[in-house]
């Protein structure tokens, strides 16, 4: 998840010059690519995480959470574009670049260390 988030914050701080329609597919499908995989290890893990009567609790949780805060993308874009700036990008990325370093601070096998 961390290496993911890494590369998806880096994708979005190189998008930031872009000047061609060809580098801006590239780098929008570069970075949907490594904000999906983040989703992929996001899911895998979380029903490590949460014991088995939580599990569906706590997958449910991650889902809100993320559609909660994507809900969110519009709303960036649309200040960002009145001010025709890059700033709404440099949020994304550094938003990412926070869930990197949760990421890394999350236990790594947390099934071996708690009792069924």
């Amino acid at each position: 998840m961390a290496v993911s988030a890494i590369a998806s914050m880096a994708i979005l701080f190189g998008y930031t010059s872009v000047r061609t329609p060809a580098g801006d597919a590239g780098f929008s499908s570069a970075t949907y690519f490594f904000v999906n995989a983040y989703y992929a290890c996001l899911y895998a893990y979380t029903p490590e995480v949460f014991p088995t009567r939580a599990r569906t609790t706590g997958v449910g949780l991650a889902l809100v959470a993320c559609r909660f805060s994507g809900a969110f993308a519009p709303v960036i874009y649309w200040f960002g574009q009145e001010s025709g700036s890059a700033v709404p990008i440099w949020v994304c990325g550094a938003v990412i670049g926070c869930l990197a370093i949760l990421a890394a601070l999350m236990p790594f096998e947390p099934s071996k260390q708690r009792s069924v």
